[in-house]
């Protein structure tokens, strides 16, 4: 007998590998199903993902299996067997590969209530989580102002600049920063200059991680064309951008994420929600100010609120609540918010732009505009049924 370390404790395996269910004192036949505390389902159009918050990852499952787990877990065993088997063929192996991956876990009656579902409660401190600064706007005091109104992550745009300008930075970075991640924004360099240039900045920092995220100039934005060096350009949603964590999770719950207590300095300091927003929110003086100046111009932000459960089509996707799509919602009166861009993913066939039956939304039969959002649920039945064969 060897024991495990599981989500739900020191967990008894048997000589073959399996959980052995003796020592935790209750007949199987009293066996019951219950969702574990961090994962999450989210429901889309057409499917549902699971997010498993502890391990950062997701899978998704039938619409209508996740809406009856929403609603009758905790159950028994044999009512989940049951009612996989009307959604899935090999309903088994699909229920063990829950088990076992301890998305769902058995256990007694007299234990439901022991694991509370996820809290919503959401307690972030400060103004501020993340900041981006263009070249010009990098400043020691500037830096310490931000991390004293809460700064956790920063990120630095060098797009266009030298290894020798960049290097440079360092000198107005102090390197007791109190911060959790550092990452550089910059376009592609000559061989061995970026080792070098990231060598010199993670032996210089002492609580950050350090993060290069390699960029083009020439990121344009609908409006405004080609922009200053700013991270001025809409950074659409992909696979490998996905965010499955919990803070994420809780965050997206109640404002947009991508917005949610960031802001972006350009070199003249004006100061910008986000990192894809074109009208600036307020001007810094060059000579040193206050927090409280600072925080007045926050005060002034009005995307935060915009989140995906309140905006066109967001509102339909199984991602939304792990997505970092930075596209600039717009207000409609009703309360809503939509996007005057398109995202590359339709949740309303499960699809993303370049795959194979890949449809665009206007192409389902789905509008969006500062007006109205409609849908046409038949069109949209007749392309899955053309995609997906259902």
């Amino acid at each position: 007998m060897t024991s495990c370390s599981s989500r739900l404790g020191c967990i008894d395996l048997d000589s073959t590998g399996q959980v052995d269910f003796s020592n935790l004192y209750f007949p199987m036949e009293d066996s019951w199903i219950d969702l574990h505390a961090q994962v999450a389902l989210v429901n889309g159009y057409r499917r549902s993902a699971i997010y498993d918050l502890q391990r950062e990852s997701y899978l998704f499952l039938r619409k209508p299996l996740s809406e009856w787990l929403e609603k009758c877990l905790p159950c028994r065993k044999a009512a989940l067997y049951d009612r996989v088997r009307e959604y899935y063929d090999d309903a088994d192996e699909y229920v063990n590969k829950l088990l076992s991956e301890e998305i769902l876990f058995e256990l007694p009656q007299s234990w439901i209530g022991r694991f509370p579902r996820i809290s919503h409660d959401l307690n972030i401190p400060g103004h501020l989580l993340s900041a981006t600064l263009t070249f010009g706007a990098v400043q020691v005091y500037l830096l310490e102002l931000l991390c004293g109104l809460g700064l956790r992550h920063l990120a630095l745009d060098v797009r266009g600049k030298s290894a020798k300008e960049v290097d440079s930075l360092r000198d107005f970075v102090p390197a007791e920063l109190p911060i959790q991640s550092l990452t550089l924004w910059w376009c592609d360099t000559k061989d061995g200059e970026l080792d070098e240039v990231v060598r010199h900045w993670k032996n210089r920092l002492v609580f950050s991680e350090m993060h290069v995220t390699l960029a083009g100039t020439d990121i344009t934005d609908k409006k405004g064309g080609i922009d200053f060096h700013s991270l001025k350009g809409v950074l659409f949603p992909s696979l490998t951008s996905m965010r499955c964590n919990l803070e994420h999770f809780l965050v997206s719950l109640q404002y947009n994420v991508a917005f949610y207590k960031h802001v972006c300095f350009d070199d003249a300091l004006n100061v910008y929600e986000g990192s894809s927003s074109i009208y600036s929110i307020g001007t810094l003086p060059r000579q040193r100010c206050a927090a409280t100046d600072v925080a007045e111009i926050l005060s002034r932000k009005t995307l935060d609120n915009a989140k995906k459960d309140d905006t066109d089509i967001c509102s339909d996707c199984e991602f939304r609540h792990m997505c970092t799509d930075t596209r600039i919602p717009v207000a409609r009166g009703n309360g809503r918010w939509f996007h005057e861009t398109e995202c590359p993913y339709n949740p309303y066939i499960c699809k993303w732009n370049g795959e194979q039956g890949y449809r665009t939304l206007f192409e389902c039969g789905v509008v969006s505009t500062k007006d109205e959002f409609t849908l046409d649920h038949n069109r949209i039945a007749m392309m899955n049924a053309e995609i997906w064969g259902e």
